[in-house]
């Protein structure tokens, strides 16, 4: 047994499954008081449809639903089809009761429906009598008739069982605390979840700063053994310039001599001439290389220097990048460890969660029982 406040809202869904829509509200025969079936809403915007109790399988209390045979073509409910016994029973809700003598005993709250067969039946209709909360129930079957005053019944008075009501008010006094004790879970839930999630994040963030320096430290690697070729390839350079510059020295020196031993000889005819300007032409242009590859050897000296100081800087970027790791490593063990508390504590809330869902549950079962045990 289900009460109608509480069927509202199920979701129906076929056997695949496919959910077809929502119980909107329930179609009940006014005179055999069974329900016909289910006014169903799709959507915000979509019109309502019918589902017929015939295609109804069975319900699921626990998931909140009711499940169909098969996809079924559902119509347009409209108001004009409904025949004159059938009723929708959100219509008997707020009615005011009215006794067979006339007499106001209360209102419509609620109404019990027995869903172990099909079709289902309305077993019991909710009389508050204003006093508190819920004092009684009825047969529907003592429902004289129904109209824009209010609901009439075949009965002459409806007595208040005093010791139901007290019944009643320490169950619910029981269930509000349990309401509550459950709302209070929820919100330590969802923060602990919130929690989670970004604890989550910034893990996510430091593996992804792990990957940047790690991808860092492999292009600075890369980058050191570019130059350490290219350094190689300099100092190669080097000492070929220095040996050009002793080799042009040494030329040099030779071609002084030379011209030396020329000078000092008795006459100088025209051959000894022409040989000393194509000597001191010779010794012009070493002189000019000389000085060209001296000022190439300084300056590959120069990169040396710089290509030594770009290696010591990638060094040290990546002596950082490893404390930098470690660092992250550390501080992603840690949060791996208050992650893992966080969501064994999580986890223990969900099942004190499922214990307050039943132990609501069965609070409103018994209130339900002790309305009913009273039913005419």
């Amino acid at each position: 047994m289900y009460s109608f406040t509480k069927l509202k809202g199920f979701e129906v869904i076929t056997t695949k499954p496919e959910t077809i829509g929502k119980i909107k509200d329930i179609i009940v025969d006014s005179k055999k008081w069974q329900v016909k079936g289910f006014l169903l809403s799709k959507g915000l915007f979509s019109e309502d449809s019918f589902c017929p109790m015939k295609v109804v399988k069975n319900i699921d209390f626990t998931e909140k639903s009711v499940i169909c045979y098969s996809l079924f073509k559902m119509r347009e409910w409209v108001d004009e089809r409904i025949r004159p016994e059938d009723m929708r029973l959100s219509k008997l809700i707020h009615q005011k009761v009215i006794t067979e003598d006339l007499v106001e005993a209360g209102f419509i709250f609620d109404s019990v429906i027995d869903t172990k067969q099909i079709p289902w039946t309305i077993e019991s209709i909710f009389i508050d009598q204003g006093l508190m909360q819920t004092t009684t129930s009825v047969n529907p079957h003592t429902i004289m008739e129904i109209t824009e005053d209010g609901v009439r019944l075949k009965l002459k008075d409806i007595e208040v069982d005093t010791e139901k009501r007290k019944q009643f008010e320490k169950i619910e006094k029981l269930r509000i605390q349990a309401v509550e004790e459950k709302m209070i879970l929820e919100k330590k839930y969802s923060n602990v979840n919130e929690t989670i999630s970004n604890l989550d994040m910034r893990l996510n963030s430091y593996r992804s700063s792990i990957a940047n320096e790690n991808e860092k430290t492999l292009d600075n690697r890369d980058t050191i053994g570019d130059i350490e070729k290219k350094l190689k390839r300099t100092l190669n350079d080097m000492k070929a310039a220095k040996k050009f510059v002793k080799e042009t020295e040494e030329s040099i020196s030779e071609i002084d001599k030379e011209v030396v031993k020329k000078k000092k000889g008795a006459e100088l005819n025209q051959q000894t001439k022409t040989r000393l300007q194509q000597l001191g032409k010779e010794r012009k242009e070493k002189e000019t290389n000389l000085e060209e590859m001296t000022i190439q050897y300084n300056d590959y000296e120069k990169l040396k220097d710089n290509i030594d100081a770009h290696v010591k800087k990638l060094h040290d970027e990546i002596k950082q990048s490893e404390k930098d790791i470690d660092t992250y490593q550390n501080i992603i063990s840690e949060m791996g460890k208050d992650i893992q508390k966080r969501t064994n504590e999580k986890n223990d809330m969900k099942k004190d969660h499922i214990h307050l869902e039943k132990k609501v549950r069965r609070l409103e079962d018994n209130q339900t029982h002790i309305i009913m045990s009273g039913s005419k």
